[in-house]
């Protein structure tokens, strides 16, 4: 069975809080020292259920290395498709996503990382 885990982007202190619990009626969002509400203090981020090549999990808005290309790739969950895809400077592809390298940031800690016209 998969963990349905979850991080949150705190806006006003640009740092990522893990999430102790959530509040789907009030829309809040418990982390370890804060609560937050959704859309408005955070971006709330799902975790993928699957992990880098070093064990750290990958969550939504990671950017990671993939296989044998060197350019970083965004993870994100495709509304359309109902699956967790991978982005790189040539657009969507959906890969293999066992051939996941390294998690190296998130698109809010380190944007400078991915393609600025995605």
């Amino acid at each position: 069975m998969r963990e349905i885990k979850f991080r949150a982007w705190d806006k006003k202190h640009s740092r990522m809080t893990p999430i102790i619990a959530l509040g789907l009626l009030s829309k809040e969002a418990v982390g370890d020292s804060c609560t937050l509400k959704f859309n408005k203090d955070c971006e709330l981020l799902q975790y993928t259920g699957l992990k880098d090549k070093d064990g750290k999990e990958i969550y939504d808005g990671d950017i990671v290395t993939h296989g044998f290309q060197s350019n970083p790739t965004k993870i994100y969950w495709d509304n359309f498709n109902g699956k967790w895809v991978r982005t790189s400077y040539t657009g969507i592809t959906q890969g293999d996503m066992e051939l996941m390298g390294k998690v190296i940031g998130n698109i809010y800690e380190n944007p400078e990382l991915v393609d600025k016209e995605e």
